[in-house]
């Protein structure tokens, strides 16, 4: 279930090409809905784990917005790469800082973003370093479409690019019932000129009960964090964890991979009443599971 190893480093210059754009800035952006009233205890999922193996570790501010997110290295057996966030004054995701940890001693800066929330997109203005932080190497823009309720609609664009040697089709879609994501669809098609295409296309439906996904409130107003914890590992494989964004945790799903169904079975072991302490989805041969910080709200 590999994508083209081959082409894929082509499609970031590609898809930074087609999606820088001139664009009027809005510090205030992504006012979105008002929050729900807070209940009277919150569960902040603190780690997350796919089949046993770490993968994403997460890091509150007093407002229980997810300030750090680290990056599990499964080589060294250690929290390495780590993201920090800001926020707006609406809690919507202002700026995005990446680093690198070189065996828990040195910390490399490597890129800043800046994140613009407008009508219809979410705008990212990327700045990348190199030499520890200290000199710039590059500059990217590149842009999400939200719906009109701040929800990440689609990543990519259904337009096919256009290269010398090769032409490429890549998107994410993203289509909700509710704050519930009831379908996700991904498509990577590519023609080279002097190869064969490869076409590698899935497709997840999901259905939801009424236990709460404690990520919800984080990954919805951030999509950058939301991208990274519903990513896999290897972005050059697997398929990832797009349910993980929803309200609610799934509790079925229909999965179909280059037009074949996969056949999947949820099964949830919840922690107490109101959150799973791990979901097993047999036939993707994945089991997910969380570690839980509780805080009492004022």
């Amino acid at each position: 279930m590999k994508r083209p190893s081959l082409f894929y480093p082509c499609y970031f210059l590609l898809l930074a090409g087609i999606l820088i754009c001139s664009c009027r800035k809005n510090d205030d952006g992504g006012s979105g809905p008002a929050p729900e009233p807070p209940e009277d205890s919150s569960y902040l999922v603190t780690a997350i784990r796919i089949n046993g193996l770490p993968k994403d570790s997460l890091v509150y501010n007093e407002r229980q917005q997810v300030k750090e997110r680290w990056d599990y290295n499964p080589s060294y057996r250690m929290w390495q790469n780590y993201v920090t966030f800001t926020y707006n004054a609406n809690g919507y995701v202002k700026t995005a800082r990446y680093y690198h940890e070189n065996d828990n001693t040195t910390k490399s800066l490597s890129q800043q973003d800046s994140i613009i929330w407008e009508t219809g997109r979410v705008i990212t203005y990327t700045t990348k370093y190199r030499e520890y932080g200290t000199e710039i190497s590059g500059y990217d823009t590149t842009s999400l479409q939200i719906n009109g309720d701040l929800q990440l609609s689609m990543s990519g664009i259904k337009d096919t690019a256009y290269l010398d040697f090769i032409k490429w089709l890549l998107y994410d879609e993203f289509s909700y019932t509710g704050n519930d994501l009831q379908q996700f669809h991904y498509l990577n098609h590519v023609i080279p000129n002097r190869a064969p295409a490869v076409k590698r296309e899935y497709t997840f439906t999901m259905q939801y009960g009424q236990q709460r996904n404690a990520l919800y409130p984080q990954l919805s107003r951030n999509p950058v964090l939301a991208r990274l914890v519903t990513a896999y590992r290897n972005p050059e494989e697997g398929i990832g964890y797009p349910y993980l964004v929803s309200l609610h945790h799934i509790t079925a799903v229909t999965y179909q991979l280059n037009g074949q169904a996969v056949p999947v079975t949820v099964n949830t072991k919840m922690k107490n009443e109101r959150y799973p302490e791990s979901i097993q989805l047999s036939g993707l041969g994945e089991e997910i599971s969380y570690r839980y910080k509780v805080v009492k709200n004022k």
